[in-house]
């Protein structure tokens, strides 16, 4: 399923499409002493995506992005839990165009005060970058800059 913008309704409209994708996927992960864990990822393929064009089935062309690469430190000791994460997403195509790469990085951390009850700390794009996200036609969208949320949990 893909998302395409539509300028005249200001929204998203969601469509089948044919895809397509061959690759590789490797993981590693291990815990290790006092609290620390961590955990790598790769995957490279050749994703592709088959047109319509006012409905006539085209020819199969890259989309997509070829590779992607995770990274995440993890700790955890008695009630205190925090990750750190980045992931690498390059060689992209967006709406038929090459596109820069993008890192998106993100830090949680959790305190879990009581039995039902916990805070917790998320800020997003650490590194502050101004990568894309999407990209339509006739415009670029991109990641929120730099963001936290501070907030409490309760279950009841």
């Amino acid at each position: 399923m893909t998302a395409k913008y539509d300028e005249k309704l200001g929204d998203f409209t969601y469509e089948n499409e044919d895809l397509k994708n061959t690759g590789i996927e490797a993981e590693y992960s291990m815990s290790a002493d006092k609290g620390f864990g961590y955990s790598l990822s790769a995957s490279y393929s050749s994703p592709k995506t088959r047109n319509m064009k006012k409905g006539v089935v085209g020819d199969w062309e890259r989309d997509y992005a070829k590779l992607y690469l995770k990274a995440g430190l993890t700790y955890r000791m008695d009630k205190f839990s925090a990750a750190l994460n980045a992931a690498y997403t390059g060689d992209r195509v967006l709406s038929d165009k090459d596109t820069t790469p993008s890192l998106i990085t993100n830090f949680n951390a959790e305190y879990q005060m009581t039995k039902n009850g916990s805070v917790f700390l998320t800020v997003n794009n650490i590194l502050d970058r101004e990568d894309i996200s999407y990209r339509s036609s006739s415009a670029e969208y991109y990641y929120t800059p730099i963001n936290f949320l501070i907030g409490v949990k309760y279950s009841f």
